[in-house]
């Protein structure tokens, strides 16, 4: 299909808000109904096979880290985040033609998550690599160590 509508579109979501609303499990639609659970997977290699045979530019949008299901041990939290951040980045820094990762932004006290997604226990949501007084966080540092050995 990518290469059917080659030139003729200027970007190209391959998998777009996968996650159901209520944050849990995948969101019901007819990938999932027709291809069963592994289709974000199969979509992103097949995606990426095209992508490269056509010399696509790769955009990452919205990127953050829902902490819902995690423990409610901040510091064990930040970690997790942490370490969600470096291997996402890991694997999608080498790719030649990225050329955009965006987030729905830096601090924790303006994160959507906590209005759409609240933790069980009420705390809020650690999404973002700042804390709500804008001061870094653990993720602050996994993403510059993934930037600095791009």
């Amino acid at each position: 299909m990518v290469g059917h509508y080659r030139g003729q579109l200027p970007s190209w979501d391959v998998v777009n808000e996968p996650i159901a609303d209520d944050g849990m499990g995948l969101r019901r639609n007819l990938w999932l109904e027709r291809l069963g659970p592994d289709y974000i997977a199969s979509a992103l290699t097949r995606a990426h096979r095209e992508l490269a045979a056509l010399n696509l530019d790769i955009y990452v949008t919205e990127l953050d880290v829902n902490d819902r299901e995690l423990p409610a041990a901040i510091g064990e939290r930040d970690r997790a985040v942490a370490a969600v951040y470096g291997a996402f980045l890991a694997a999608i820094l080498p790719e030649p033609r990225l050329k955009l990762i965006t987030s729905w932004g830096l601090s924790d006290r303006t994160t959507w998550l906590n209005g759409f997604f609240p933790r069980a226990d009420g705390l809020p949501q650690r999404p973002l690599p700042c804390n709500e007084n804008n001061q870094p966080k653990p993720a602050t540092a996994s993403i510059q160590t993934a930037l600095n050995k791009r």
